[in-house]
């Protein structure tokens, strides 16, 4: 084989191996791409089914507040009532008092 021959060999070679290189750092990428893209999927799951979570503890929290807050005002609203009827009471038994006195 003659000198150039060999050369032409040899380059043809190095771009053979060049070019399995770039195939092989291609694949490796797409493949860990595909991995990275599993592990982000993943982790937006997780992320939406945390916020998931928070949504429904917020809601139940909500009901709870609108909850206690409407039995306060039940309760404010029956202590109104109870001091207006003692009032009317005590307006009422004041003037029985005077007409007794």
């Amino acid at each position: 084989m003659s000198l150039g021959a060999r050369r032409t060999l040899k380059w043809r070679c190095s771009q053979l191996a060049g070019v399995y290189g770039v195939l092989h750092r291609i694949l490796y990428c797409v493949f860990e791409g595909i991995r990275l893209s599993k592990v982000l999927e993943m982790i937006l799951n997780s992320i939406v089914d945390a916020a998931d979570v928070v949504d429904k503890a917020f809601e139940i929290l909500i009901q709870s507040v609108a909850s206690r807050l409407a039995g306060l005002e039940k309760r404010l609203r029956d202590m109104i009532y109870g001091i207006s009827n003692a009032n009317e009471l005590s307006i009422h038994l004041s003037g029985d008092v005077r007409k007794v006195a």
